[in-house]
């Protein structure tokens, strides 16, 4: 049976630990004279992340080994969230929708939310728009048309089309590992297993 990507990760048990992070492409040189800095900001922007499962039994291990292998070092995608940040801290209204094709940058335009609500979406809310993951970075209310502009990290990946669904709840992204060689089998003399590995997110 052939392998469809992005994959879901195993659920039981789920990771001990996830490690969310971003990476920004930009670069700093400072002259040896004067010491003044130049700041050189280039487009490209992802999320990474480090995951630590915990002590598992042989059976629970075989399911994280085998996700791993399908991945088939980065060959493969899979889908990642923040596990704490399922819920949003607004009002995580379902039915959004970006509004208008074409956007680009670090602002996405939505509608559908319900209208003249304060703080609709609060900053450090995750929204997740054609499998790609994406942070509020403003409290933000809606006007009375029920739109919104939300200045967001990192930059849209391509310009979602009109009317795509904007998800405000469990908002995940796509991913891939960053490596060819990730463990398989890494138990000691408890006779449980132990590993970890890191991924970057797929553009």
């Amino acid at each position: 049976m052939a392998i469809a990507y992005p994959l879901e990760m195993p659920s039981t048990p789920g990771p001990k630990r996830v490690n969310l992070f971003s990476v920004s492409n930009v670069a700093i040189s400072r002259s040896p004279y004067t010491m003044k800095e130049h700041i050189h900001v280039h487009s490209g922007m992802a999320w990474g992340a480090e995951i630590t499962l915990p002590t598992l039994t042989r059976d629970q291990a075989e399911e994280w080994t085998s996700w791993l292998l399908k991945l088939n070092g980065p060959q493969g995608t899979f889908l990642l969230g923040d596990p704490l940040a399922a819920e949003p801290r607004g009002y995580g209204s379902p039915g959004v929708l970006v509004k208008g094709a074409g956007q680009t940058g670090q602002a996405l335009i939505v509608d559908g939310l319900p209208t003249s609500i304060a703080n609709v979406f609060r900053a450090g809310d995750y929204i997740e728009v054609e499998q790609r993951l994406y942070k509020v970075l403003n409290d933000t209310s809606s006007n009375g048309s029920g739109e919104a502009t939300l200045d967001i990290w990192p930059r849209l990946r391509s310009a979602p089309l009109d009317n795509s669904n904007v998800t405000t709840r469990n908002c995940k992204g796509l991913f891939r590992l960053t490596q060819t060689t990730n463990p398989v089998y890494a138990a000691d003399e408890t006779k449980y297993y132990e590993f970890s590995f890191s991924c970057i997110e797929a553009i």
